[in-house]
């Protein structure tokens, strides 16, 4: 009895905690097969009551991955990595093309239209969240 109850409460605690980071609308913009970077997109919301820092990012589809921001200084386009990123309770990151996006760096395998691309998010709590991103034009 003690064990069903301790399963149950592993099982919702589980699910709890797999709902309170949620990608929507993930997709990587198709490339040449010979880029050596690509960009990910999609918009990024915190559903849970807490802030949630990002601690690592990883896809077994790239060397590494990174979160970035384009900014436009002086009428020159400028990337820069950001760490940490930080979502507030409720709060939502747009992921989207000339803003903030993900760095996918040296892709190891062939990235071509339609392809379902796993990214993995750590947390600072150790939590782990796997998003799926298509790869579109």
């Amino acid at each position: 009895m003690r064990l069903s109850i301790l399963l149950l409460a592993l099982i919702f605690n589980t699910a709890a905690v797999a709902s309170d980071l949620v990608l929507e609308k993930g997709w990587i913009r198709a490339a040449p097969p010979m880029a050596k970077n690509l960009a990910g997109y999609g918009e990024l919301r915190n559903n849970s009551l807490e802030t949630i820092t990002l601690k690592s990012m990883s896809s077994p589809y790239f060397k590494k991955v990174e979160a970035h921001k384009t900014t436009f200084v002086n009428g020159m386009m400028k990337m820069a990595h950001i760490e940490p990123v930080v979502l507030k309770p409720g709060e939502q990151l747009i992921f989207k093309p000339s803003g903030m996006h993900f760095m996918l760096m040296k892709p190891n395998k062939a990235i071509v239209e339609n392809l379902k691309v796993p990214l993995t998010v750590i947390t600072h709590k150790g939590d782990q969240f796997v998003f799926e991103f298509i790869v579109r034009k």
